[in-house]
């Protein structure tokens, strides 16, 4: 008659399901970003159109890759923002925004995120005909 063999169970071990956990956990952590969003609010053409301007003065702020030209006049990103901002404290109006074929979203959307807390101007994006 043969004996049979008693097998003991060892208990299970979870070091490597922890080892797991933490390298997911570590995975997701690097992968995600921590950045926060912001919106900003652009109006339609059509709502330029409409827009009274006969009291407002206008300004015409086109971005290119490396400098903005304000009011026909090329500068630097400091100078135009400076001199943007002292134009519109005096007298507050309506910003045209124009951006040129050589410029990137992402220099626009700089460029907007710079300007949005000027106080009494409207920013428009105009379209170069």
């Amino acid at each position: 008659m043969a004996l049979k063999r008693v097998r003991k169970r060892r208990p299970a071990s979870i070091t490597s399901l922890i080892d797991v956990i933490f390298l997911l956990l570590l995975f997701f952590m690097l992968a995600s970003t921590f950045t926060r969003f912001s919106e900003i609010e652009l109006a339609s053409a059509e709502a330029v159109a409409f827009t009274s301007t006969a009291d407002r003065t206008i300004y015409r702020l086109q971005i290119a890759a490396e400098a903005m030209i304000l009011d026909g006049a090329p500068l630097t990103d400091t100078v135009a923002e400076t001199r943007l901002s002292a134009q519109v404290t005096a007298d507050p109006g309506l910003i045209l925004l124009s951006v040129t074929p050589d410029a990137s979203t992402q220099r626009l959307v700089d460029v907007l995120t710079r300007l949005n807390g000027l106080e009494g101007a409207t920013l428009r994006v105009v379209a170069e005909p």
